[in-house]
């Protein structure tokens, strides 16, 4: 450790120094201790919720506009749920826990706090559920009774892995699906309106297929990430695997209206 020697005219310099060297002693602990387990939340740092069975798993957390931390998780095969804990890491018992009734694949926050949460239901259907801000009650504005799903026909069958929320808070669904009497697999991509509503602006059903002819080498192609640029163009993100077994990276990009964007890489992909 250095030693620091400093020499003063008078009493009030002195004591300005200490607050000086105190302050500094204080920035340089705080920045020591950062990556810490943070003792002021929860238990030293950590708090634990049972779900109800011996492998419980959480696929996602969302902090809301009031600084409350939202956590989406689930029992072993069992239906999603959602947890909702104060900035402080103690359980939101006002909140309570919300069973979401399906296997959920992600979650969004709108800008007014409304929570959208999504999966793939059956087969071949997409199902968003909205939930009030704060609340744990439906948004009963959205679709039927608070519950909005889009369907594709029994010779689909959709994964959906990822939602995004534009900021005309139209409602991204990604993820892949796979046609029946098909041997690969393909990006899927949804949209829904505000209301949940399928956006027949949106290419022209509401959704979009990209498939082997956008990808010609592949065989499977896994969707896995969507993001949303500031002028509404869709950024699509997974891995597609060749006849030969080889993984690569993809990534692919929409026009708002879901068509490629034919401006991106090598015809939008």
């Amino acid at each position: 450790m250095n030693t620091i020697l400093l020499f003063f005219k008078n009493n009030r310099s002195l004591s300005l120094a200490i607050v000086a060297i105190v302050a500094l002693l204080t920035v340089t602990q705080a920045l020591a201790a950062a990556g810490s387990l943070d003792p002021t939340f929860g238990t030293n740092g950590m708090t634990i919720t049972d779900l109800g069975s011996s492998s419980d798993s959480s696929t996602g957390v969302v902090l809301q506009l009031d600084g409350s931390i939202l956590m989406m998780g689930s029992a072993q095969g069992q239906p999603s749920v959602l947890r909702r804990y104060n900035p402080d890491g103690s359980v939101d018992d006002r909140y309570g826990q919300v069973a979401i009734g399906f296997s959920a694949c992600d979650f969004a926050i709108q800008s007014d706090g409304k929570v959208v949460v999504g999966g793939s239901t059956g087969r071949e259907n997409i199902t968003l559920r909205r939930y009030a801000s704060n609340r744990s009650a439906p948004d009963y504005y959205f679709g039927t009774d608070g519950v909005a799903t889009l369907s594709l026909g029994s010779d689909f069958q959709i994964w959906c892995k990822d939602i995004a929320i534009q900021p005309d808070q139209k409602i991204v669904v990604f993820g892949s699906e796979i046609t029946a009497q098909s041997n690969h697999t393909d990006f899927f991509v949804a949209r829904f309106n505000q209301d949940g509503s399928p956006d027949d602006t949106f290419v022209a059903n509401g959704f979009n297929i990209i498939d082997k002819s956008s990808f010609p080498t592949s065989q499977f192609n896994y969707g896995q990430m969507a993001a949303i640029q500031p002028d509404g163009k869709l950024v699509l993100s997974g891995g597609m695997q060749d006849y030969e077994g080889n993984g690569q990276i993809s990534l692919a990009r929409l026009n708002a209206d879901g068509s490629l964007d034919k401006t991106f890489c090598t015809n939008g992909k």
